[in-house]
């Protein structure tokens, strides 16, 4: 961006926005750290220089610069203490890429990218001392939970059909059994194997059972894991358990079937000609497409280039 390092970038807009925006306001800071590619300042990454190989000590780096850009912006809030902050990841560590960055899952198996638990665990925080105290819950809780959850703790009520469930209670009491029990971590029915996203192709977790597939389009290497006795997912116990096996691939079947088809433009992923805004499968059973426009309307847009040559209405959106 011109020159400016990305968290210095959302540092900036955050504090600014929160600075003279009206209450009440909601704020989503979305740092790229850490994320490829691995870039920080200097000043960052050389506080590890005694301690850490060269491409640990950027990884390293960058994590110290999330940290002081969302400080400073902690620091901007009028009205900190009477603000519900929550600090998450989207992934896993990036511990399966294949240049060693220093990220590590610790003792789960995988990383970014995997349905594995390595890939898709991740630590939440939330502060909001009028309610919340100094506490910790092992309980479950996804991204889409959030929503209902920030509606609860702002007293607010809704009737929206959603699939994210109220985690405030856990919160307020961590000692409280949370509500969520499914955890859906993908269905991916078209790539194969040497595609962006290794096998597994599809997870669910019920309760303390997690089923995945190797490959979805053929509901083959069906393997189960108790993550209560074994969160490292060393041990298929799906012969042990056939009726769980059934169950939660009855679970996967009836989301797959709820599902808009994937969209992913790059050849050979999907193929050459699947990168059609307007292709019958895209907007197959209803679907509406995957992507919305995210470029401004008074964006110029430069000539689109293959494979995005068919998807022009309007050029280049939703890529």
């Amino acid at each position: 961006m011109n020159g400016t390092y990305s968290a210095d970038a959302v540092r900036d807009a955050a504090v600014a926005f929160v600075r003279t925006a009206q209450r009440p306001f909601y704020a989503q800071c979305a740092f790229q750290n850490v994320h490829e590619p691995l870039e920080v300042p200097a000043r960052f990454a050389d506080r590890y220089a005694a301690a850490l190989p060269a491409r640990e000590r950027v990884y390293a780096g960058m994590v110290s610069a999330l940290d002081e850009a969302a400080g400073i912006v902690l620091d901007a809030l009028p009205a900190l203490d009477e603000t519900v902050v929550v600090f998450f990841s989207d992934n896993g560590a990036m511990a399966n890429s294949a240049a060693p960055s220093g990220a590590r899952a610790n003792y789960f198996k995988g990383g970014k990218t995997l349905t594995t638990e390595g890939g898709t665990r991740a630590p939440c925080f939330v502060r909001y001392p009028p309610l919340l105290s100094p506490g910790w819950s092992a309980s479950l809780v996804h991204v889409v939970d959030l929503f209902p959850t920030l509606v609860a703790l702002a007293g607010a009520t809704h009737a929206l059909d959603l699939d994210g469930v109220d985690a405030a209670p856990q919160l307020l009491d961590p000692a409280t059994p949370g509500r969520r029990r499914e955890v859906l971590y993908n269905i991916n029915p078209r790539s194969d194997d040497a595609d962006q996203l290794k096998a597994p192709k599809a997870a669910l977790r019920y309760d303390d059972f997690k089923l995945s597939f190797e490959f979805w389009s053929n509901r083959s290497g069906a393997a189960l894991y108790d993550l209560a006795a074994d969160p490292m997912e060393t041990s298929d116990v799906a012969n042990r358990h056939p009726g769980v096996v059934r169950d939660l691939a009855a679970r996967l079947e009836a989301h797959a079937a709820r599902l808009p088809p994937p969209f992913e433009p790059w050849p050979p992923f999907q193929g050459a000609d699947y990168a059609c805004c307007d292709c019958e499968e895209t907007f197959a059973r209803g679907a509406p497409a995957v992507w919305a426009p995210w470029i401004p309307d008074d964006y110029a847009a430069a000539p689109c280039a293959p494979p995005y040559a068919a998807c022009v209405v309007p050029p280049c959106y939703g890529h």
